[in-house]
């Protein structure tokens, strides 16, 4: 009887230091802050005394899996591997990535998500020549610690081909000296993706001269109007002032 006692109290005592220790043997690599979105993901690997016939699942919230579809992959080690990709959801703040290992048991790791939407709008669509251009881009939604760039591309068509504006990596665009028209867009890369935003047309409104003599300005007009009226003149006659 006192050695059937003394087998389940070993046992016990095995069992129990393999429970604490799984915590210890088992973690996940990867960065607590991201962002949202993308088609690459971020990637997230698993360390610890794994073999290849050991079962794991990853389990993620707030993401999918690269490649799965689905927020789950199961399997050995030698199946499914110690790493995974995740693209985080925009409607998400916050994820978790739980990896359970039937060896090991459950490792949790908590991620801060960041939201950039990439739009960008222009106050002003329509400027004089050579004037400037400010045209504003989304930024962060929250702040934490994430690695992303911006910069700005032209084009002369909607459907391209762009090219990159010099020393333009900043989430707004403030561009002088405007000659001709075009077609602005951002592009926000991260994680190896880049993220195209809409596109906004900016158009040169030049003066005219109608046929009677007088200028025609176009809607900007109005707001020079008093300085041209003081420095401008046609045939020796100060400009009558007449809009479109």
């Amino acid at each position: 009887m006192s050695k059937k006692i003394l087998m389940i109290t070993c046992f016990s005592a095995c069992f129990c230091n393999g429970t604490t220790a799984q915590n210890k043997m088992l973690s996940i690599n990867g960065p607590l802050c991201v962002l949202a979105g993308g088609s690459n993901g971020v990637y997230y690997s698993i360390s610890g005394n794994l073999q290849d016939n050991d079962n794991i699942s990853w389990e993620i919230s707030g993401g999918d899996i690269v490649g799965k579809g689905s927020n789950i992959n199961s399997g050995t080690v030698s199946v499914i591997g110690k790493d995974v990709r995740v693209i985080w959801n925009r409607a998400s703040k916050a994820g978790t990535i739980k990896v359970t290992s039937r060896v090991y048991g459950v490792t949790t790791l908590q991620i801060n998500i960041v939201t950039i939407f990439n739009r960008i709008d222009s106050v002003a669509h329509a400027v004089p020549r050579f004037s400037s251009i400010r045209i504003n881009g989304d930024g962060p939604d929250i702040s934490c610690n994430t690695a992303y760039t911006y910069w700005w591309e032209v084009s002369d068509s909607a459907d391209g081909p762009f090219i990159q504006v010099e020393r333009s990596n900043t989430k707004n665009l403030i561009k002088d000296s405007i000659k001709n028209n075009g077609f602005y867009r951002r592009v926000l890369s991260v994680n190896g993706d880049n993220i195209y935003s809409n596109v906004i047309y900016i158009k040169i409104a030049d003066l005219k001269i109608s046929s009677r003599g007088s200028f025609y300005f176009g809607q900007w007009a109005k707001i020079y109007a008093v300085l041209l009226r003081n420095y401008l003149k046609l045939d020796g006659q100060c400009i009558k002032e007449e809009f479109l």
